[in-house]
C-alpha cells in the first residue's frame, strides 16, 4: 500500500511539473526534435556600417541576423501584430510600436528550452562604429505576461565573433520582476561609444535568459532596431569644409550640406577639380516629396540654402576605413526651409588615393510617425568651367550619368552620376529664384535627356534617384558620385568604376537589363517571368513603348518591397531582366511595372 501511495504521489508531481498550474499559459508540448543551436538569415553580401531592421520581411532571422540557442529551444522567432492569444499563453495581443509596421522579434517562455530560457538574438556585423554612434530599439514585455512571472533581458556587445563566449560587452541588464513588467512599448537608447572603442566592429545580442522556465519566464516582442551613424561629433559645428584629395581628382565637402565651392559671402570652399582647375561654383543636396512638388537643400545659385548642421567633427578631420582613406560624417537637417521635412540627413563622402571620384551619399532618416512617401532626394551643381558663359553639356544614360564642359579648347569635364538610378536629370541655363524649389523637384523627378539644350552659356546640373516610401523608423540611403576628368571617354570610364566599387560594398544593386528586339512597341505589357515556379532565377519581360522613368520592384506577401530591378530613365523597346532569389524564403511574390500612368502587377512563386 505504501508503494501505491507513493507513486501516485510521484504521478502528481509529474503532472504538475509537466503542465502549468496557471491558466494564463498554455500547456508545454515537448517535442522529439532536436533544435539547432544556431539559425542564421540570409548572408550579407557586405558588412554594414548602420542598421534598421523592423523585421518586416517573410525570412527570419533577417539578412545578416542570427539566433543562438545554447538551451535547446526554438529561440527567437518572428511574430505578426494583432495575434490573440499571444503565442503560448492564454490571453493577450501582439502589438507593434508606432512606426513598426505589421510584425516584430518575439519570444517568450516556451520557445526557450526544456528546464530553462537562454535564447540569443544577434545583429549583424556592424563595422567603424563611431564614438557617437548610437543604439536604438523597442521593446515590450506585455502586460498580460507580466502578472506572475519575472523575466531578464541581456544588451551585450561582441567585438569578434557571433557566439556565445564572446559577448563579453555589457550595455546593460534588463530585469523584469513579476508583476512589474513594462505594459506600453518601451524606446532604448544607447551611446556606443561608451562601450566599444572607435573602428570597432560589433555585434549587438540581445539575451533573453530565466533558470527556471516554469516558474518565471515571460514574453518580449523587439522592434525598431537602429545603429544609426553620429556626425563624428558631440553636437553641431560652425561651417567647415574638407578637401577630399585621392589624385588629380578634388572634391570639397562641408558639413551643411554643400558640396564643391558655396560661393557665398562670407564662406568658400576648395571647390571640384581636375588636374588643379576648378570647375565648382556651389552645389548641395536636395529632396522633396511627389505631393509637395518641391525641394528643400541647398541650391546656392538661387539663395535657397535651407541645410544646417546638427553635428559633425570636420574640425578633427578626415576618418578612414580598409576601403577608403578619407572620410567625412556630418548630420544635417533642413531647419532653415521655409517649410522643412523635420528629418535628419546623415551626410557621408569618401575617396580613396588613386581613385580619380570621389562618393556623396546621404541617409535620409524618418523619426516621425509617418510614412514619407513618394521621395525623391538629388544633387544640384553650378558648374563655371573656364569661361562660365561658354559652358554646354550632355547625358550619358547608360551610366546614370549628367556632365558639364566648357566649348573652349584643353578644358575639363565634370560630371554627376546617381548610382541607385536616375528619376530624372537635367542640365541648363534655364533657372529662377522664384521658382527655384518648383524647378529643382522636377529636374530630379522628370526626364529631360531629350530635351535641347541650347547655345552656349551658364549651364547648372541637377539629378536625382527616386527613392520611394520610407517607413517610420528607416533610413534610406542614395549613393552619388562626382567624376572629373580630361573629356567624355574618361569620366565615363570613371563613372563605370565608381559603380562597379558601390555595387562590390554593397551600397547599390544592379540586374542585368537586356534590349531583346529592335522594334519599339506599340503599348506598355508586363510579361509573366519564367520559368515560374523557379528556383533561384527567373526572367521578367516587359515592354516600354516611348522612353520614361520606369520602376520595376519585387514585393513579398506582406506588400514589403524586397527587391528593386529597374529604378531608370528607359528608353523605349522590350526589355528582359534577371531576378536572383537566391537569398530569399520560398513563396509567393510579387512584381510591378510602373511608369507613364501604367501600373501592372503579377505573381510568381519560389520554390527551393
Amino acid at each position: 500500500m505504501k508503494i501505491k501511495i507513493t507513486s501516485l504521489v510521484v504521478l502528481v508531481v509529474f503532472f504538475f511539473l509537466g503542465f502549468s498550474i496557471n491558466d494564463d499559459r498554455t500547456p508545454r508540448v515537448q517535442s522529439d526534435r532536436v533544435n539547432p543551436y544556431s539559425v542564421a538569415g540570409p548572408q550579407l553580401d557586405n558588412p554594414v556600417s548602420s542598421l534598421s531592421e523592423s523585421f518586416e520581411g517573410g525570412t527570419f532571422p533577417p539578412a545578416g541576423w542570427t539566433k543562438l540557442n545554447p538551451d535547446g529551444g526554438t529561440g527567437w522567432d518572428r511574430q505578426l501584430a494583432g495575434v490573440s492569444p499571444i503565442p503560448g499563453w492564454n490571453g493577450g495581443t501582439t502589438s507593434v510600436p508606432t512606426g513598426g509596421g505589421t510584425a516584430a522579434a518575439f519570444c517568450t517562455w516556451n520557445t526557450g528550452g526544456a528546464t530553462s530560457n537562454d535564447q540569443w538574438l544577434v545583429s549583424p556585423q556592424i563595422t567603424n562604429v563611431q564614438p557617437d554612434d548610437s543604439l536604438r530599439f523597442w521593446l515590450l514585455k506585455p502586460g498580460y505576461t507580466s502578472a506572475s512571472y519575472l523575466d531578464n533581458i541581456d544588451i551585450l556587445i561582441s567585438t569578434t565573433t557571433p557566439t556565445v563566449g564572446a559577448f563579453t560587452t555589457t550595455v546593460e541588464l534588463l530585469s523584469f520582476p513579476a508583476a512589474t513588467g513594462d505594459t506600453a512599448w518601451t524606446q532604448y537608447e544607447y551611446r556606443l561609444g561608451d562601450y566599444v572603442s572607435a573602428g570597432s566592429d560589433i555585434y549587438i545580442a540581445w539575451r533573453e535568459h530565466v533558470a527556471d522556465n516554469f516558474n518565471d519566464g515571460a514574453a518580449f516582442l523587439l522592434d525598431l532596431v537602429e545603429v544609426t551613424e553620429s556626425g563624428g561629433g558631440g553636437g553641431p559645428e560652425p561651417q567647415l569644409s574638407l578637401n577630399h584629395t585621392p589624385g588629380m581628382f578634388e572634391m570639397g565637402i562641408f558639413n551643411n550640406g554643400s558640396v564643391g565651392k558655396e560661393s557665398q559671402s562670407p564662406f568658400s570652399g576648395p571647390g571640384i577639380k581636375w588636374d588643379g582647375g576648378d570647375g565648382c561654383f556651389t552645389g548641395g543636396v536636395i529632396y522633396g516629396t511627389q505631393s509637395d512638388a518641391s525641394c528643400n537643400g541647398n541650391i546656392g545659385s538661387f539663395n535657397v540654402v535651407d541645410m544646417a548642421n546638427v553635428e559633425s567633427n570636420f574640425a578633427g578631420g578626415f576618418t578612414s576605413n580598409s576601403d577608403f582613406n578619407q572620410i567625412t560624417t556630418a548630420i544635417i537637417t533642413d531647419s532653415n526651409a521655409v517649410a522643412p521635412y523635420g528629418i535628419n540627413v546623415i551626410q557621408k563622402s569618401y575617396t580613396d588615393t588613386t581613385e580619380e571620384y570621389g562618393f556623396v551619399r546621404y541617409g535620409f532618416i524618418n523619426s516621425t510617425a509617418s510614412p514619407i512617401a513618394d521621395f525623391y532626394a538629388g544633387l544640384f551643381m553650378d558648374w563655371d568651367i573656364g569661361s562660365a558663359t561658354a559652358n554646354s553639356g550632355g547625358y550619358a544614360m547608360d551610366r546614370r550619368l549628367v556632365y558639364n564642359f566648357d566649348t573652349g579648347p584643353g578644358l575639363n569635364y565634370y560630371g554627376l552620376a546617381a548610382l541607385d538610378g536616375v528619376s530624372g536629370m537635367r542640365t541648363t541655363t534655364a533657372g529662377s529664384t522664384a521658382g527655384a524649389r518648383t524647378e529643382a523637384f522636377n529636374n530630379i523627378s522628370v526626364n529631360y535627356t531629350d530635351s535641347t539644350l541650347g547655345a552656349p552659356g551658364d549651364f547648372r546640373t541637377w539629378i536625382g534617384t527616386f527613392v520611394g516610401t520610407i517607413a517610420p523608423g528607416d533610413t534610406a540611403w542614395t549613393t552619388f558620385a562626382v567624376v572629373t576628368g580630361p573629356d567624355l571617354d574618361a569620366i565615363r570610364n570613371t563613372t563605370e568604376q565608381a559603380q562597379n566599387k558601390a555595387l562590390a560594398l554593397g551600397w547599390i544593386s544592379t540586374v542585368s537589363i537586356d534590349p531583346v528586339s529592335t522594334i519599339i512597341p506599340d503599348a506598355f505589357s508586363l510579361s509573366q517571368n519564367y520559368p515560374n515556379p523557379f528556383n533561384p532565377t527567373t526572367k521578367i519581360s516587359f515592354d516600354i513603348p516611348k522612353q520614361g522613368f520606369v520602376t520595376l520592384k519585387v514585393y513579398d506577401v506582406l506588400g514589403k518591397e524586397v527587391a528593386t530591378l529597374v529604378n531608370d530613365v528607359t528608353k523605349s523597346g522590350s526589355y528582359e531582366v534577371s531576378f536572383d532569389a537566391s537569398k530569399f524564403a520560398s513563396g509567393v511574390y510579387f512584381y510591378t511595372l510602373q511608369t507613364d500612368g501604367f501600373v501592372q502587377t503579377k505573381r510568381m512563386m519560389l520554390i527551393k
